[in-house]
């Protein structure tokens, strides 16, 4: 499962994560992000893609159900 949904992951926001995009004043919106991977593999992931956000200048909206 975590394959597939990395490999989604990749083809959806593959453009966002380029080192050379400039996402000042963009708004990414995450709905659920990393769900159905185990706990532990889910938070190092949407760590991964939220620093990389981030460090782009985007804002970011992001849920989850993780309690």
């Amino acid at each position: 499962m975590l394959f597939f949904l990395a490999a989604i992951l990749s083809m959806a926001i593959r453009p966002l994560m380029q080192p050379e995009a400039d996402l000042n004043n963009t708004l990414v919106l995450i709905d659920e992000i990393a769900a159905g991977t185990d706990p532990a593999e889910g938070v190092a992931l949407a760590r991964a893609v939220l620093a990389t956000l981030h460090g782009q200048g985007a804002m970011t909206l992001v849920t989850t159900h993780l309690g």
